[in-house]
C-alpha cells in the first residue's frame, strides 16, 4: 500500500504522486453513444477477463450473462450486443463517461479520493473533445 511505500521511503504521503489512468468516453453531441461505448469496453472485459472485473465489484451472473452473448472469439459487433446488458453505475464506477460536464465531475471525484494526477485514457477516434473538456479545467474551479 501507499502508506507502507511512502513510510519507508521517509515521506509522508503528500510527498508521493498518485496517478491514476481511466477510460474516458465522452461526447456532448451524444452522451448515451459515450455510455454505450463505455459498456462496450467493460463487455469486452467481462468477457475476456472476468477476474478483473470481479475484482471490481461485477455481478458474477452478470459476468455469466456477457460470457453468453460474446462467446469465443469474440466481434467487436459481440462486444456492443452485450454492452446493453451493462448497469449504467457499474460503467460510471470504472471510468469518466458522458457529457463533459459528467466527465469533468468523475475525474474531480478521483482527485478528492487522493489522485494527485488523472491520467485519461480517451476511447473515441477523435480525442480532440477531451483534451478542449480538460485542458483549462481546474476542479471545484480552482
Amino acid at each position: 500500500p501507499i502508506a507502507t511505500g511512502h513510510e519507508l521511503a521517509g515521506k509522508t504521503v503528500v510527498d508521493v504522486d498518485r496517478p491514476e489512468l481511466r477510460v474516458c468516453s465522452l461526447s456532448d453531441d451524444d452522451p448515451e453513444e459515450a455510455l454505450l461505448t463505455g459498456k462496450s469496453l467493460v463487455a469486452y472485459y467481462l468477457g475476456t477477463e472476468p477476474h478483473i472485473m470481479e475484482a471490481s465489484g461485477a455481478d458474477p451472473e452478470l459476468v455469466e450473462r456477457v460470457q453468453e452473448v460474446v462467446g469465443w472469439p469474440a466481434t467487436e459487433a459481440d462486444y456492443r450486443k452485450a454492452a446493453h446488458l451493462i448497469p449504467d453505475d457499474l460503467v460510471r464506477s470504472l471510468m469518466a463517461v458522458g457529457t463533459t460536464g459528467e466527465c469533468q465531475d468523475t475525474v474531480a471525484e478521483y482527485i478528492d479520493a487522493g489522485v494527485t494526477c488523472p491520467i485519461l485514457y480517451p476511447m473515441m477516434d477523435d480525442i480532440k473533445p477531451v483534451i478542449d473538456a480538460f485542458a483549462h479545467w481546474m476542479p471545484d474551479g480552482e
